[in-house]
């Protein structure tokens, strides 16, 4: 058993019988990942469609509260027939003879057993923290991105800065805070606590075609432990609409 924080590629769970527990954005994005791996190799049913294939059929249970299907994934997707779709998980037996992997007995009316599970994905969600977001300031007071706060000595060897700060299950609306700068038009990342590849950004014709004699640079202007950092331009770039490109 592991949680989706420990997911990390499809590739490693190749040909195995796995179970994701959760239909929000992580299980989501995973099922996706694992029945894909059988795209051009097998039919949903587990039929050979490729006779050159050097991978097994990978077998991709996904539970969920509810009958129907749940989560992101429409069930139109070419990955979508892959995925199947099972109840709640009642509870676990232990290995045996005739079970060797154990056993897990579902929620539904036919009292479903899975047998032969190879892996057991928590997809079930995170704590989320941003201790440098107090609840007390702007945007935060009024967005709600979180809806809970970090109170004091609630985590051992935590900072008195944390405290304030907010915190929760579900982040929402994230995506609407674009933190301009006065006068500037880049976009603050908060919160990342591992390094990621920079957005650069890319200036438009339009703007490449102004009566500028040249493109305007950029420096470097904070780089925190977090991993926030942040690409300025030296001088506004005023009336010229800036796209982000995705890293190479």
């Amino acid at each position: 058993m592991i949680h989706s924080r420990e997911y990390r590629r499809p590739e490693d769970y190749i040909g195995k019988k796995i179970v994701v527990v959760g239909a929000g954005n992580s299980g989501a994005d995973i099922v996706r990942h694992l029945s894909s791996l059988n795209l051009g190799h097998y039919t949903h049913k587990g039929e050979k469609i490729d006779d050159q294939a050097d991978r097994p059929f990978t077998t991709v249970y996904q539970s969920v509260t509810g009958a129907s299907r749940a989560g992101y994934n429409s069930g139109t997707e070419p990955w979508a027939p892959y995925i199947r779709t099972v109840a709640t998980i009642d509870h676990f037996e232990g290995p045996t003879e005739e079970r060797p992997k154990g056993s897990i007995h579902l929620k539904d009316d036919s009292r479903t057993v899975l047998e032969d599970i190879d892996l057991i994905i928590f997809a079930t969600g995170y704590n989320n923290s941003l201790p440098f977001a107090k609840a007390t300031d702007r945007p935060w007071k009024s967005a709600n991105v979180l809806d809970e706060v970090i109170r004091e000595d609630e985590r051992e060897g935590g900072d008195k800065w944390e405290v304030g700060g907010v915190k929760g299950l579900h982040m929402v609306g994230l995506d609407e805070l674009l933190l301009f700068l006065k006068e500037d038009r880049s976009i603050a990342f908060p919160g990342l606590r591992t390094s990621f590849p920079i957005l650069m950004t890319k200036l438009t014709r339009k703007h490449t075609k102004s009566s500028h004699s040249h493109s305007p640079k950029f420096k470097l202007v904070s780089k925190h432990s977090t991993g926030q950092v942040s690409y300025l331009p030296s001088r506004p770039l005023r009336n010229s609409p800036i796209t982000l490109q995705s890293p190479a």
